[in-house]
This record gives C-alpha cells, structure tokens and sequence, in this order.
C-alpha cells in the first residue's frame, strides 16, 4: 500500500494568526512587513489577504476587517479566500496583537523549509548530472543556499547614534598607527587591513571566474 504524500511544512494557525493581528491592530503591520512577502504564506487565500494588508500600508490607508474586504472585492478576490466569514474567522482567532512578531517567525520558518524541500531536489538532480563541471555545480548550489539563508534573516537596522562612537574610535586607532580589528581575523593579514576583521553585520561577495578557487578561498575563512 503506497504512502500517502507528505504536507510540505506550513502552518495554518500561524498564517491565521499573522492575519488576525493585522486586522486588529493597525501597527502589527510594522512588526513583519520586513519579515513576510506574501508567497510566504502556504495556503493561497492568507498570501493573497497579506497582499492586500500590504498594498493599503503602501498607500497609508486604514487596515481593518472592512477596508481589507472592500479591497479584496474591488479586485474581485473576496470569494477566493472565503469571504467575509474567513476574515471574521482571522479577527476570532487572536486575542490580541502582542505576539504577533512570533507568529510571523513561525511561517517563516516553515517557508524556508518549503524552500530548503526544493532546493534539495534541484541539487539532487544536478548531483546527478556527471556532465557538467563540478565547480560550477558547486558555485550553483552555494548561491542557491546563500540567498534562501540570506531571505530567512530579516536585516535589523541600527541608528546612526549607535554606530557612530564605535567608529570613531576605529577612526582614532587607525590614525595613531594601530590597525584594529572590527571583528574576527580572515586569517589573511593582508585582508585582515582592508576589511579590518569580519563582522557579523557584513554581507560580503566572493566573485571569480569558475574554477579560480572561491569554494577553498571560503573554506579557508570557515577555519581561520
């Protein structure tokens, strides 16, 4: 007897309660509009009401039980995601706002999942595929991970005021003749003065022609 198929990862009351939140407090939107895009959402009626709480942020209208209906019925999408009964049913299903930032979290993770599910069978598949040269698969596969990793971490901004002291300081020791490390060593001196360390704030590039050793290069960095 076959297996049944597995569910990808997602989670229903999570997305419902994401959308709850937003629709009973106006500044919950605040709190995940860097965290979520709607294709995040499993269930295709919760991304498509998430797009409409977007689009009336975006244009700095009221979000609540009525102007997202009126919303979703003006684009003739209030059927498609159970109507208004489906929208009563998100505003029922939170008590308040206050978690809101954790139930974004949870469908987010679930998301990259979904995308770590896919990726896997795309790797498998050119895994597979002995025609191709092996450093060009492996550059494929890192840039794919990266930017799922890099989607699953949303970027907190800092004040200037926080970061400023902390530069000058740098500034001052540069100047005196010390080169300071901001973070950890490359291991490289040479890069060590350019870069002054690796920081875990930093996003950095590594880009070459095939086959030039960026795979070692990184592999290096990992164990310095």
């Amino acid at each position: 007897m076959a297996k049944p198929a597995k569910l990808p990862p997602q989670n229903q009351e999570a997305e419902q309660s994401v959308l709850g939140s937003l629709l009973i407090d106006k500044n919950a939107i605040i709190q995940v509009a860097d965290v979520l895009a709607p294709e995040d959402f499993y269930h295709p009626q919760n991304g498509i009401i998430y797009e409409t709480v977007m689009r009336l942020f975006e244009k700095r209208q009221p979000i609540d039980i009525m102007t997202v209906s009126n919303d979703l019925k003006e684009k003739g999408s209030l059927k498609d995601v159970g109507g208004s009964t489906y929208l009563s049913k998100l505003v029922d299903s939170v008590p308040s706002a206050t978690n809101v930032g954790y139930y974004a979290k949870l469908v987010k993770e679930k998301k990259v999942l979904r995308d770590l599910i896919h990726a896997s069978a795309d790797i498998s598949e050119k895994a597979f595929d002995t025609s191709g040269d092996l450093e060009e698969t492996l550059d494929e596969i890192e840039q794919r991970i990266f930017a799922i990793s890099q989607r699953s971490v949303p970027q907190r901004f800092i004040h200037i005021k926080e970061e400023l002291p902390k530069a000058y300081e740098r500034f001052e020791k540069m100047h005196s003749g010390e080169k300071p490390l901001g973070g950890l060593s490359t291991g490289f001196p040479g890069l060590d003065q350019i870069l002054s360390g690796l920081r875990g704030s930093d996003m950095l590039v590594v880009g070459a022609r095939p086959s030039l050793g960026k795979t070692s290069f990184v592999l290096e960095l990992w164990t310095a």
